[in-house]
């Protein structure tokens, strides 16, 4: 991300843009928060066996190639390279929302 970020040192271009000459590619960034589906490494060798990890996108890890996730269901953060992301679904939208809703209900 910081080699993606311009800067005012390099008269606001990115050192990726100074290293290679050409504009950084942004397709690798994703929603932050977002659901994602993770490939189970320890499954059982199971026919009809749950084949990934219903995840939620956290960050980027420093100096590791992946993605860091939260396991929605064994509340696990871990690295992981086998993702599939659906930016366009977030689970815990909604949560704050009800909380609040809740605490104006309470007063």
């Amino acid at each position: 991300m910081i080699n993606r970020t311009p800067t005012q040192v390099l008269d606001g271009k990115t050192p990726y843009e100074v290293l290679f000459g050409t504009k950084p590619s942004y397709e690798d960034i994703k929603v932050f928060g977002c659901l994602c589906y993770v490939y189970n490494l320890q499954r059982k060798k199971d026919k009809f066996g749950v084949r990934s990890r219903r995840c939620i996108f956290v960050g980027y890890p420093h100096g590791k190639k992946g993605w860091k996730v939260y396991d929605m269901k064994t509340g696990e953060i871990f690295v992981t390279r086998d993702v599939l992301f659906h930016e366009e679904t977030y689970p815990y939208a909604h949560i704050e929302h009800k909380q609040m809703t809740e605490v104006e209900n309470v007063q």
